[in-house]
């Protein structure tokens, strides 16, 4: 019974945190397609912040509940950048550099090569 109350807050935490881009993204910069993506690094900025003051004790005593819908859900619906780059943080934290450069280097390289691959190839 946890496991599906669990998968129920992360999922209407996601929900939640879908819509706040949205809605963020949408009232930030209305049509700036083709500009500098002002809205995406925005979004990026704010889950970062708030899931690094979330892990960093922000929250830390509230219930794994409370954890779940605000850091697994809310703010993983609302950008998973923001989990990228904790888990970053917590490389370079623990004296891993290579590993946190690995990382930061394949994700970057082959999600844009992998988005190149599929949007040129011919349909």
């Amino acid at each position: 019974m946890d496991g599906l109350r669990n998968l129920f807050l992360v999922g209407a935490g996601g929900a939640l945190g879908s819509m706040l881009r949205y809605l963020i993204s949408t009232l930030l910069v209305k049509g700036a397609y083709g500009g500098f993506p002002w809205r995406t690094l925005v979004v990026n900025l704010a889950g970062s912040i708030a899931l690094a003051w979330l892990l960093r004790g922000g929250l830390l005593s509230v219930s794994e509940q409370t954890r779940l819908f605000l850091g697994v859900g809310l703010l993983g619906g609302f950008t998973t950048y923001s989990t990228f780059n904790y888990e970053v943080v917590e490389l370079v934290r623990h004296g891993h550099m290579g590993q946190a450069a690995a990382y930061v280097a394949t994700t970057v390289i082959v999600a844009f090569a992998a988005a190149m691959i599929i949007i040129e190839s011919p349909a």
